[in-house]
């Protein structure tokens, strides 16, 4: 099962799960911690160098992301284990993390879709009914 998300820039196929070894910048781009980011297909975990305590972001909650060059940023929304918040890491494959959050985002897409439209059928004909019994009682 093969799509253009599915593979990296040169053709092989991208993992389904990965670590990176990452610096943790501040909002002025300097580094304040050293750390692994592991990706598989529902999250991302950070663990700061010397610290037990595990960061996670369920992808789905993910507000924004984004790469560029050696640098990887997201906004997690607020149902994230973690909270919200912006987070900011240099790396050395910034893009290929970037495409796996991508392709792991978009492979959940489609369940997403089917749920959010049989859910606004419901609505609409919920409504619909509720305007008919409303007209034929005036």
């Amino acid at each position: 099962m093969g799509c253009a998300q599915s593979t990296e820039e040169d053709g092989t196929e991208l993992p389904d799960f990965k670590e990176f070894s990452v610096l943790l910048l501040d909002n002025m781009e300097q580094v304040i911690g050293r750390g692994i980011v592991s990706i598989d297909q529902t999250k991302m975990v950070f663990v700061m160098r010397g610290e037990s305590r595990e960061h996670i972001w369920e992808l789905q909650h993910l507000r924004r992301y984004g790469a560029d060059g050696r640098f990887f940023s997201f906004e997690a929304g607020r149902n994230c284990t973690d909270g919200e918040g912006i987070w900011a890491f240099s790396l050395r494959k910034a893009d290929l993390l970037h495409q796996m959050v991508d392709n792991f985002l978009q492979r959940a897409k489609p369940q997403n879709d089917n749920n959010d439209n049989s859910n606004n059928t419901q609505t609409s004909t919920t409504t619909t009914s509720t305007s008919n019994s409303n007209e034929k009682t005036k």
